[in-house]
């Protein structure tokens, strides 16, 4: 009796998997491994008036897709950051001169594991050019997303201006010898990628005309130095006249989000749509990314 209970059971598992409807299960269980995100970064002009400034920090953080935001040139406007955790975010606003580049996440979507500050490069008087070169720094939060279960680093930059040879009729091109200050901050950046937790979400203001760079691909230039370690947006998804510029006065996309280069091609970390985002008031547009996350497998 027990070995016929048996076959009737297995004989109804059988019988059941061949129902119409019942193949469409794998393909749902498969959609619950992936949850998407929307990481945007955002520079907002350090001349801004105080007041456009807060408007514009409330008006990006209320849109309901954003999870994660990389801002840029935020000296003194902490508290404005601060206040945003009443509609459920968190920021952290790093020490000293770092602290114009802090980041801000969505609290139901992200547990903070750590963060770090990390020098670029020291600052530099150089002859006969018109601008010296300040001390920067980029940062990292780690951040477990709590629907995947991944760790996430995530890096935020802003690298220092007049490195490409944009309107001198050498687009695509290194100015000298601010191109070295340049190089050493992404030099550093893989460093830092590499020794992070998780895998890596890059973003920030780099710039560097994201299409120009990657038709001339200039030894010295950014697709060059990070092909190995990053890819970006405008890599994967494409664009360029069909996606707003990120920078209109100088007509270029020089915002960027990236994830590590392993990450996308073993389907962990993957950009899906992009969109820049009009009516702020600073010289820059945000750009938003979805980005599809695969859930770290248990057990």
């Amino acid at each position: 009796m027990r070995r016929t209970a048996v076959a009737l059971a297995l004989s109804l598992v059988i019988a059941l998997s061949l129902l119409p409807g019942a193949a469409s299960a794998a393909p749902a269980e498969r959609g619950r491994e992936r949850a998407p995100i929307w990481v945007a970064t955002y520079n907002m002009f350090r001349e801004m008036p105080a007041r456009a400034a807060r408007r514009d920090i409330r008006e990006l953080a209320a849109r309901p897709r954003l999870d994660i935001i990389g801002w840029q040139e935020m000296w003194g406007r902490d508290k404005a950051l601060h206040r945003l955790r009443k509609h459920g975010w968190a920021t952290w606003v790093p020490s000293g001169e770092a602290r114009q580049d802090p980041i801000s996440w969505r609290r139901s979507e992200f547990e903070l594991v750590e963060t770090e500050i990390y020098l670029a490069h020291r600052a530099a008087t150089l002859k006969r050019h018109r601008k010296d070169v300040p001390r920067k720094f980029f940062n990292r939060v780690t951040l477990r997303h709590r629907a995947t279960g991944r760790v996430l680093s995530v890096f935020n930059n802003h690298v220092i201006p007049t490195i490409e040879s944009q309107g001198q009729g050498r687009p695509g091109h290194p100015v000298r010898p601010r191109i070295r200050w340049a190089q050493q901050h992404w030099d550093r950046l893989e460093s830092a990628i590499a020794r992070a937790p998780g895998q890596p979400i890059v973003l920030g203001d780099f710039n560097v005309d994201a299409f120009v760079d990657l038709e001339v691909r200039h030894p010295a230039m950014m697709f060059a130095q990070l092909r190995d370690t990053l890819r970006s947006s405008w890599q994967v998804l494409g664009g360029n006249d069909a996606v707003a510029l990120t920078h209109p006065g100088t007509g270029r996309h020089i915002d960027y989000v990236m994830v590590g280069r392993r990450a996308l091609r073993r389907d962990v970390l993957v950009p899906t749509r992009q969109v820049v985002i009009d009516g702020l008031r600073s010289d820059h547009r945000p750009l938003a990314v979805k980005v599809q996350v695969r859930a770290k497998k248990r057990g």
